[in-house]
């Protein structure tokens, strides 16, 4: 069931329980922020709360079944929404759950539930329940209520009455259109608004909104835009929603980073009234929407480095080659930047350079075809040192959370991720920051490697594909769905910017499959959408995958298929038939 009242509907029923809330959150970005606002609501309330980041489906099952006992409230983020949860984890009668989940198409089960199951997609202003059912079919349409039974298939016609073989006519007619209609609802998987902005409308509304919660939702926005994660249209309202709720935090005396002065004079005689007045504390976050460089992590790099790591930049001036490294050096040697200095840390080039690039880059950005070379971004300051952008703190805490390695389960990257987006911890956001520096790096080795040794192949004139050798040293990176769909991203990016004058290269999707180091035998397939239809971020590779696999369990006795609950474009396949995966997939796609 869908509420249009996140406060009276969700949160006023745990708070009069105040029982223990279950909360299952998956491994993203978006996710973290949005738990990361609810746990903050809840310690307010002191409503007691467990937190289980889940990874797979099978985790989902165990980690309910394993602590089931006592609980009455389930409240699942970015799980949930596309599979009928009370079939997954056949819960208690008296258990709720609550849903929310930006992942789409919503299960139908889950919309139509009279009371088990409650989702959250209400936002003040952007979203609400009658948007989200103009999308999901009507219930009279996909739910039979008449009084035939389904056994009736096997009983003889000419025992049935007319009445009956009418009833029997109109269901089979029924059964026909639901099916029409669920293939044409479930047929592509979208995003809806991130889940963390939720949390903060509920905050807003509870009166426990602040900068801080302010800033968790802009992490979480500019990584769903780095990931392609929303189309152009959602992404502007978001943008509208996010900088209305800085400018009204900003006009609200009361915000947590202001402190009551009261200037205190002895000379003055008892009794007179004492003046006071609001300062700001140190450790006051301020947030600001302004002009910047569209480069990644340029303020913790060297210009020259997040030139060349940056896909936008390295794409347009086709770096993997010789004649686009000078045209490279052409551009910096135009904008008056020495090597030398480009190649420095930023924060140890000249000043008066640094003052100056913003204003450069936008002069050259037409000469050089890189009309996005400067772009809007969030900027937060916390006090006199601590400054970041928006898109380098999400990829830190991103990289942080798919770390490679083993010595750290990934429950306990998971909680890294988490405290790295508390300021406070400065060593934790530095190691996020390496992290993302050795990711974007892996990154574009990789993809100059797939160029160099021509290893991205079409299959049936559908499909661009890519098979990564189990002898790749960086697998142990790429086995993580967020830097997967970067890296599948940046090939057909790099792939289309070398082949411009191509029509295949921007109008078919690439289907990439990468070994699984942490799961011998397994590999991870990530499909993306043609360059031309990318940024409406809507897939069919949900559907496309799971149709593939039942064909593959026809034809390989070894044939193992798990689908990923974090993103749809990725699958978790066996690898070794990963080619006549690819092959059973483009023929799906040709027919």
């Amino acid at each position: 069931m869908l509420i249009s009242d996140n406060r009276k509907d969700f949160y006023d029923p745990l708070l009069q329980n105040r029982s223990h809330v279950l909360i299952l959150v998956s491994h993203d970005l978006d996710s973290i922020a949005a738990v990361k606002i609810i746990r903050y609501i809840f310690e307010c309330d002191h409503i007691p709360y467990t937190i289980v980041p889940i990874r797979t489906r099978a985790e989902l099952q165990r980690a309910y079944q394993e602590r089931r006992i006592g609980i009455r409230f389930i409240l699942m983020i970015n799980l949930g929404a596309t599979s009928d949860v009370i079939d997954v984890l056949m819960p208690e009668n008296d258990v709720q759950i609550f849903i929310a989940d930006c992942h789409r198409p919503l299960n139908v089960h889950n919309v139509y539930s009279e009371k088990d199951v409650l989702v959250l997609c209400s936002i003040t202003g952007l979203n609400n329940i009658e948007d989200e059912f103009q999308k999901i079919p009507k219930y009279e349409e996909l739910f039979w209520d008449s009084d035939l039974d389904d056994d009736d298939d096997d009983v003889d016609v000419r025992q049935l009455s007319l009445e009956q073989l009418r009833k029997r006519n109109a269901f089979k007619k029924f059964e026909t259109k639901r099916l029409q209609l669920m293939n044409e609802y479930e047929e592509n998987s979208h995003y809806s608004y991130s889940t963390a902005m939720i949390f903060f409308d509920l905050a807003w509304k509870l009166g426990k909104d602040s900068n801080d919660l302010l800033w968790l939702v802009i992490l979480s926005v500019t990584d769903k835009q780095n990931t392609y994660k929303l189309p152009s249209d959602l992404m502007k309202r978001e943008m509208g929603y996010l900088s209305d709720s800085m400018q009204r935090l900003r006009n609200i005396r009361s915000d947590r980073g202001f402190v009551l002065n009261i200037n205190r004079d002895d000379a003055q005689p008892p009794g007179n009234q004492q003046h006071s007045e609001l300062v700001m504390t140190t450790n006051h976050l301020n947030i600001s929407y302004e002009k910047d460089l569209n480069l990644k992590l340029y303020r913790e790099w060297s210009l020259y480095e997040s030139l060349c790591h940056t896909m936008y930049t390295s794409c347009g001036f086709k770096i993997w080659k010789l004649k686009g490294h000078k045209r490279l050096h052409t551009f910096l040697a135009e904008l008056g930047l020495p090597l030398n200095q480009s190649k420095q840390k930023f924060q140890s080039m000249d000043l008066d350079l640094r003052q100056k690039l913003k204003s450069e880059f936008d002069e050259k950005k037409v000469k050089y075809n890189l009309p996005k070379l400067i772009c809007y971004n969030f900027v937060g300051c916390r006090g006199i040192r601590q400054k970041f952008s928006a898109s380098d703190l999400a990829m830190a805490s991103r990289a942080l959370l798919e770390a490679p390695g083993r010595d750290k389960s990934y429950n306990q990257k998971f909680f890294d991720s988490f405290d790295s987006l508390t300021w406070s911890n400065q060593d934790l956001i530095d190691t996020g920051i390496g992290l993302a520096k050795v990711q974007l790096s892996a990154i574009v080795k990789q993809v100059q490697l797939i160029i160099d040794a021509h290893l991205m192949s079409m299959m049936n004139n559908v499909l661009w594909y890519v098979i990564i050798p189990e002898s790749t040293p960086d697998a142990n990176l790429f086995c993580h769905p967020g830097c997967l769909k970067a890296l599948t991203i940046y090939t057909l990016s790099a792939y289309a910017s070398f082949n411009s004058k191509s029509q295949r290269a921007i109008q078919m999707p690439l289907v990439l499959i990468t070994p699984d180091p942490e799961r011998p035998g397994m590999g991870l397939v990530c499909g993306v959408s043609p360059l031309l239809a990318l940024k409406e971020c809507q897939t069919f590779y949900r559907q496309a995958f799971l149709t593939t696999s039942k064909r593959m369990a026809n034809i390989s006795d070894s044939w193992s298929y798990e689908e990923s609950i974090i993103d749809p474009d990725i699958a978790y396949i066996t690898y070794k038939d990963g080619h006549n995966f690819l092959h059973e997939l483009s023929l799906l796609l040709e027919s």
